[in-house]
């Protein structure tokens, strides 16, 4: 399980906290909303492949245009939550990732309507299943 710091909540913890998933595939939306058995099972997907992952420093940082620009492309989720969280004193109202066959990714922050400011770097520690999670 991802482990946070500063006493925070682990991401997957937060991951259950989401009361929305918008799916892009290639730049076409699907909305799930909670509670819903489609939304139980991707959320019940992402979480399981996030199990034995965690938190390391991340570099990256993201830019609204360039994060909006490039959900035109490829399969992406986003988690949208009712209330703002944290995770490393990093707030978000959600969280977009792209499903990539990798080792790691970047969680991009949306707060206030924008994909602005430092990722939140994800390893998955050897376990690249994140295309799994739409099945």
């Amino acid at each position: 399980m991802i482990a946070a710091m500063n006493n925070e909540p682990k991401i997957n913890d937060m991951f259950a906290k989401a009361k929305e998933i918008e799916i892009y595939i290639d730049g076409q939306k699907k909305v799930l909303v909670s509670p819903n058995d489609d939304f139980k099972k991707i959320l019940t997907n992402i979480q399981n492949s996030f199990e034995e992952s965690f938190i390391a420093p991340a570099f990256s940082v993201s830019l609204h245009k360039d994060t909006v620009d490039a959900m035109a492309s490829g399969n992406w989720i986003k988690l949208k939550f009712d209330s703002e969280q944290s995770v490393n004193d990093l707030p978000f109202n959600a969280l977009l990732f792209k499903l990539d066959n990798c080792y790691g990714i970047n969680l991009i922050r949306e707060y206030n309507g924008e994909y602005n400011g430092r990722c939140i770097y994800i390893n998955f520690f050897n376990k690249t299943n994140l295309f799994n999670v739409l099945e």
